[in-house]
């Protein structure tokens, strides 16, 4: 059974937490671990290298699904920064979505 106060979470917020690229297999990892199906992940984030964003954006595509962005309030938004809604998979619709079922 698990710990409550290590998981899994309905909802984990982020800000400014995908900048290096050597750091985002580790991230991933720890959403992976921290969720469960239907966990929601909220990531605010500014690009600073669209090598690392990618890279982030294609290992969340193994266990969560990327929501449409949500609209901001123009007096909290700005043309830089982006706010991403993710939802953990069931674990059939990870064995689905990487061609293992």
């Amino acid at each position: 059974r698990p710990d409550p106060a290590v998981g899994p979470f309905d909802l984990v917020l982020g800000s400014d937490v995908v900048w290096l690229a050597e750091l985002v297999p580790i991230l991933v990892h720890a959403l992976e671990a921290i969720t469960c199906a239907g966990s929601r992940v909220l990531i605010v984030h500014q690009t600073r290298s669209l090598q690392t964003e990618r890279l982030f954006l294609g290992l969340m595509k193994r266990r969560f699904d990327k929501l449409p962005s949500l609209d901001s309030d123009p007096q909290y938004s700005a043309d830089i920064i982006d706010v991403w809604t993710f939802e953990r998979r069931a674990s059939a619709e990870v064995e689905e979505a990487s061609g293992a079922g």
